[in-house]
């Protein structure tokens, strides 16, 4: 998800977030209800990354 935000005239807020699974249990054998089940009960990685940029008007 990317939030972008004009603070002033040539300034920018950009709020960035990003959410990673997998699962790699049960290779090679497919199962809709186990492996739904799996990945919602497997390890996440979640970031937030916030950016500033101003453009000076040189």
């Amino acid at each position: 998800m990317i939030l972008r935000y004009e603070v002033l005239p040539g300034s920018v807020f950009y709020f960035v977030w990003t959410h990673n699974k997998m699962n790699f249990e049960d290779p090679g054998d497919f199962s809709v209800k186990r492996d739904f089940g799996n990945l919602i009960n497997s390890e996440s990685d979640n970031v937030l990354l916030v950016k500033f940029s101003y453009w000076l008007d040189i």
